[in-house]
């Protein structure tokens, strides 16, 4: 089955690019029929559009020079947030696994208590617009920290329900 999954997952991203250049639902909805169920591509399409917002959202609330945070969309059509270790944290991760000496590395050796801080902050800014979660569990800063780079540290996001505004109450 790892050839159809495969197969199922370009076509996911394919229909991904095509709706994010311009195509109508209905009719990439129709392109896929057969290989893909109807609620299956609604729901992708749903999910890239609350990932664009969610994007948008994340650049103006979060200074991410080095570009660490990525919103992706799982094979089950959930928003995850990815964090990647900064490159700081990449080289010293490496330097200090290939060391042959018992050196005097510190307490945080390559920078994994910073990544929990800046994820913690990152959570923080987020709360008011998304709740993050962890093996169904709410998610923490350690979740979302990575903790072997080059990997990022990922959790699941879902947008807090809005409240109505007391004009329209």
């Amino acid at each position: 089955m790892r050839g159809f999954d495969e197969v199922r997952n370009d076509l996911r991203c394919r229909t991904r690019a095509a709706y994010r250049a311009g195509e109508a639902a209905e009719i990439l909805v129709k392109r896929v029929s057969g290989r893909i169920p109807e609620d299956e591509v609604l729901g992708l399409l749903r999910a890239h559009d609350e990932a664009e917002k969610a994007t948008k959202l994340i650049a103006q609330l979060f200074h991410d020079p080095e570009h660490k945070v990525w919103v992706g969309i799982s094979d089950s059509n959930r928003l995850l947030l990815h964090l990647f270790p900064s490159f700081s944290q990449e080289i010293n991760y490496e330097e200090w696994l290939r060391s042959d000496d018992d050196g005097d590395w510190g307490p945080d050796p390559w920078g994994y208590r910073a990544g929990v801080e800046v994820a913690g902050k990152f959570l923080a800014t987020l709360a008011p617009h998304y709740t993050a979660f962890c093996s169904g569990e709410q998610a923490t800063a350690v979740h979302l920290a990575p903790s072997e780079p080059p990997y990022p540290g990922m959790v699941r996001i879902e947008p807090l329900p809005t409240q109505p505004s007391a004009e329209t109450a």
